[in-house]
């Protein structure tokens, strides 16, 4: 998966497959996105860049599921760690972890 776009106009996240040979879709993303990680069974994908937002994608039917909020910009890579949990590198420094294991996705400090 690789977003892209420039100029503030929006983006787009464009997934291949293994082989780079099939274009499986594309996503909506806003233009400051930079980073996307896929979740392990690749279901899910999540997206951020810039703003305070990290977005949670539904592969398969290629929508939004959820924005996860945080106080702070995330800039410096995104990924989804064993046993569930999201991670993104904070602008500040430090990590904000979401359980995504939980029912209702809550941040770890």
């Amino acid at each position: 998966a690789a977003p892209s776009g420039a100029g503030g106009r929006p983006a787009i996240c464009q997934i291949w497959d293994g082989d780079l040979r099939r274009d499986l879709g594309r996503f909506p993303v806003p233009a400051e996105t930079r980073w996307v990680a896929f979740s392990r069974d690749g279901r899910r994908l999540a997206s951020t860049g810039g703003d305070t937002n990290i977005r949670i994608w539904d592969v398969e039917q290629k929508q939004l599921l959820l924005m996860l909020s945080d106080d702070d910009r995330h800039l410096g890579g995104l990924a989804f760690a064993d046993g569930g949990r999201l991670i993104a590198a904070r602008a500040s420094g430090g990590l904000t972890i979401w359980e995504t294991n939980k029912t209702l996705l809550s941040r770890v400090r």
